[in-house]
């Protein structure tokens, strides 16, 4: 996969982006990789991602790898944040299918680990055409006391898919996260698990797969070969 890095500017960011175009003849999807750092160096998701194309379990696509900014900046855009949901679903995607045009403008793809899973999940409540489908990977829905269920069960009807997964280990709650002071008042498995009621009650379509292990990248690596298959299959 050739690698470009580029600069996207949006109307209230700025992102230094890794791109990666698809195919030029065929109308393909994008797939957004949000904490595209961690996806890139800690996951390696690029030798998945050829694989799984190789194998045709997945179609052939563009990738787009959006790293967070910094850990200040992870708690300010993750956190369901509207502007940056507009960012990527609106900038982002303009200027990716300006780059490649095959892309096309609907049924698209985003990823998240951690807090940019809830941030993932939260771009296909507010962009649900952009984006069909959402990966994510031990997402923080335990944020603001649980608040993304209220946000999904406010929605008369959600068709998107969803793969959540959660660590049997991501047990810890009470607990103060740096650089904000960010509380997190329950624990990942039981925010994913309120996140995955709120979204099947409101029509979406859920994967909820509980892996053995914590929040860590070696779980999230190795069911990335299983998720985007099922995410790419409806």
């Amino acid at each position: 996969m050739n690698t470009e890095q580029v600069v996207v500017e949006g109307k209230d960011y700025t992102r230094t982006v890794w791109f990666i175009a698809g195919p030029q003849a065929t109308e393909h999807p994008l797939c957004v990789f949000l904490d595209g750092e961690y996806y890139l160096e800690r996951v390696g998701a690029l030798p998945i991602l050829q694989e799984l194309i190789a194998s045709q379990r997945i179609p052939q696509m563009s990738f787009a790898f959006v790293p967070s900014n910094g850990p200040q900046s992870r708690h300010e855009d993750f956190v369901c944040n509207d502007r940056f949901a507009r960012f990527i679903s609106e900038d982002l995607v303009h200027w990716a299918r300006n780059r490649a045009s095959t892309i096309r403008g609907e049924r698209n793809l985003v990823c998240g680990l951690s807090l940019s899973g809830l941030a993932s999940a939260h771009m296909t409540l507010t962009h649900p055409h952009v984006f069909s489908s959402a990966l994510s990977q031990s997402g923080s829905f335990w944020w603001e006391r649980k608040r993304f269920a209220s946000l999904a069960r406010a929605f008369p009807k959600i068709s998107s898919r969803h793969w959540l997964s959660v660590g049997d280990q991501e047990l810890e709650d009470n607990a103060t996260h740096p650089p904000t002071g960010m509380r997190q008042e329950f624990t990942q498995v039981a925010g994913v698990q309120s996140a995955v009621d709120a979204l099947i009650a409101s029509g979406a379509e859920v994967r909820h797969h509980v892996f053995h292990g914590a929040h860590a990248f070696e779980p999230w690596r190795a069911e990335l070969a299983d998720a985007l298959p099922w995410l790419c299959s409806a």
